[in-house]
């Protein structure tokens, strides 16, 4: 194959986060605030919808998981630089975690986890600048207008306002019920969970559930998925219930080990990077390889993004300059931040394929580039990329790890 800057990844898979639901108690709340630090005050009232977004959205980070079966993402919030506060599906069965801010990644472990209140606390193995948030003390009535934060179907970080419909609600989410939760009135999908339910004097009420299925379509440019808003109310745990919980927890930690997945990262692909989000591009590049040494243009077309896209000119071209292609021994090298939706990727590869395609004339090519992925949707697209180091003819070891693999060496 010929490897062009234009080359591209894509992500493994997005496992879209269940309909999930939150709640809130009737009862004045009498929570227990995580400490925080007295350098980051709260938000007084009264403020604007917009004022109290730009004060507190900061502290409102995605969450991306890799487990056994792909990648899912979720939100959660800063309790503390070094403490998120999030649901417990979004990070159940887990192999590895990553948060992200405005102003870094960092990977967490999580301390804390009820799964029959559906709540977790992570820890951070770096602290993130941004918004601390408290929990609220004021009973929350209904039609009172609350704001959402989060990242609504993987794609960048949302606000939206709506309101209470009733505390003390009860929903189903898999295999047990959760109670106690307040009832919504907003635009909540899946991604939003775990995300902050923000009152009007920009303090916690609750902790984001994502909403009933979502109606999912491609749009016309095959460059973004669409949701269409789901009909029915949206839930969330209460803050009254939530707050304790995770006092308790950043009190006395509870640890939570992560899955072990047997092949959750394909072989052909070596991680030596220690990027936070270097498992979740490692399995982007691996999904990327495996569609085009199966031949699955199409699937991996829909893994590079509009620009990239737009030098190709159609997924028919992109095919044809695949077409003979074979990748193999993929390895991550180098992973590093770079905004909140980008980061870039140091790569090593090897590549077999038809001389006449193959870069300099080459049957057998051996790669060292850094790619720039851009996340979307949830999952990373490649960008962009470029050569660290000259291109250069496999060695006799490298083309013998192909075997009977690929193109015809001519």
């Amino acid at each position: 194959m010929v490897m062009k800057a234009a080359i591209s990844a894509s992500l493994f898979m997005l496992m879209a986060v269940g309909a999930c639901s939150t709640t809130a108690a009737t009862a004045p709340a009498t929570v227990t605030v995580i400490p925080t630090p007295s350098a980051t005050p709260s938000v007084s009232a009264p403020m604007t919808d917009e004022q109290i977004a730009e004060s507190v959205q900061s502290g409102v980070v995605r969450v991306q998981t890799v487990t056994c079966g792909g990648i899912a993402t979720g939100s959660g919030f800063l309790l503390a630089p070094n403490l998120v506060a999030t649901v417990a599906h979004v990070v159940e069965g887990a192999a590895s975690v990553s948060v992200r801010g405005d102003k870094g990644v960092t990977k967490a472990t999580v301390i804390g986890l009820d799964a029959r209140r559906d709540l977790a606390l992570l820890q951070l193995k770096s602290e993130l600048p941004g918004h601390v948030f408290t929990f609220s003390t004021s009973p929350l009535k209904a039609a009172a207008k609350v704001m959402v934060i989060g990242y609504p179907s993987g794609q960048p970080r949302v606000v939206a306002t709506g309101s209470v419909m009733g505390t003390n609600a009860e929903i189903e989410l898999g295999d047990r019920t959760l109670n106690g939760l307040i009832k919504l009135d907003a635009t909540v999908f899946g991604g939003n969970s775990g995300g902050p339910l923000v009152t009007s004097t920009g303090a916690v009420a609750g902790l984001l559930e994502a909403g009933p299925a979502r109606i999912r379509a491609e749009s016309a440019d095959g460059e973004r998925i669409v949701y269409a808003q789901p009909e029915g109310p949206k839930y969330a745990v209460a803050g009254d219930t939530a707050a304790p919980l995770l006092a308790a927890w950043a009190a006395k930690p509870v640890s939570v080990a992560a899955t072990t997945c047997d092949g959750a990262v394909a072989s052909a692909v070596t991680i030596t990077s220690q990027h936070a989000e270097a498992q979740a591009i490692a399995e982007s590049l691996s999904a990327y390889a495996e569609s085009i040494n199966s031949a699955d243009y199409d699937v991996a077309w829909q893994f590079i993004t509009g620009r990239l896209r737009e030098q190709y000119g159609n997924v028919q071209t992109f095919a044809k300059r695949q077409e003979s292609s074979f990748l193999k021994d993929l390895t991550v090298e180098k992973a590093a931040f770079v905004d909140p939706l980008t980061d870039s990727a140091d790569v090593r590869m090897l590549t077999k394929q038809d001389a006449a395609q193959g870069p300099k004339g080459l049957p057998c090519a051996a790669w060292h580039l850094q790619y720039t992925l851009k996340l979307t949707s949830g999952y990373w697209r490649i960008d962009g990329a470029k050569e660290l180091e000259p291109v250069r003819a496999c060695t006799a070891t490298e083309a013998g790890r192909f075997g009977g693999d690929g193109a015809t060496v001519q």
